[in-house]
């Protein structure tokens, strides 16, 4: 009895804990996918759990950052190879404008740093690995000099966000070659200063409609995949 009371207060806890954590990824994985493996890691009352929780964890981190890296720099080539051949809307053949130039600089170091990141977590996880004890490493990597409170350890803001930065920049990447799309159509369609219906406004109208589309497509299948974990359920309910 007073090991399920003790567990009953644990999960309690954690999700308590988890409206109060980080909130950099609950666009795109949500709370729980992110935030309670990594409370769970560092709670369990068994010191085998801890460390089968955490190999589990590093093992799938690894996995995640490979994946990432290689998005990455598939999208920085795209930037510094591809943006140089895209046709060429502005009237009279004049060079790209500012913003659009801007916007593929940008991008291209968001894109470098999402690789970088990626990389240097990816090697720190593997050397971490190599000590005799590397959970407990890994635990001390994540939680860092935060001590207990309540009863339960929970990583600073800044500690969980650090994991997510490799996705974060990834994205930043994206949106700015997105918005370097859109400035160069859009502006296509402007001769002397002024919006002319021409070929290049229906282009740009055919654009914005599709990627509007696809844009409320893509939120809404986040919305869906966003499935918040209750641990109170039993598991024979799923």
């Amino acid at each position: 009895m007073e090991d399920e009371s003790r567990a009953s207060h644990d999960v309690a806890s954690n999700q308590d804990l988890l409206q109060t954590s980080s909130t950099s990824s609950r666009w795109f994985s949500g709370p729980t996918l992110s935030e309670s493996p990594i409370l769970d890691l560092l709670n369990a009352t068994d010191k085998k759990e801890r460390d089968r929780l955490t190999e589990k964890w590093r093992d799938h981190k690894l996995e995640e950052l490979n994946f990432v890296g290689i998005v990455a720099a598939l999208l920085t080539g795209c930037l510094t190879t591809g943006t140089g051949s895209w046709p060429n809307f502005i009237p009279g053949g004049e060079a790209q404008p500012w913003q659009v130039r801007t916007c593929w600089f940008v991008g291209i170091i968001f894109g470098l740093t999402s690789i970088l990141s990626a990389a240097d977590q990816t090697i720190r996880l593997h050397r971490i690995s190599a000590h005799r004890n590397a959970p407990r490493r890994i635990r001390m990597l994540i939680r860092g000099d935060k001590k207990k409170t309540g009863g339960q350890i929970v990583p600073a803001r800044p500690r969980m966000f650090i994991w997510q930065l490799p996705v974060f920049f990834l994205i930043c990447a994206t949106v700015a070659m997105m918005t370097g799309i859109w400035v160069l159509v859009w502006i296509a369609t402007m001769e002397t200063g002024k919006f002319v219906w021409k070929e290049n406004a229906k282009s740009a109208v055919a654009f914005t409609v599709v990627t509007g589309v696809t844009a409320i497509i893509f939120f809404w299948s986040q919305k869906l995949l966003h499935a918040s974990v209750h641990e109170q359920d039993d598991d024979s309910e799923f």
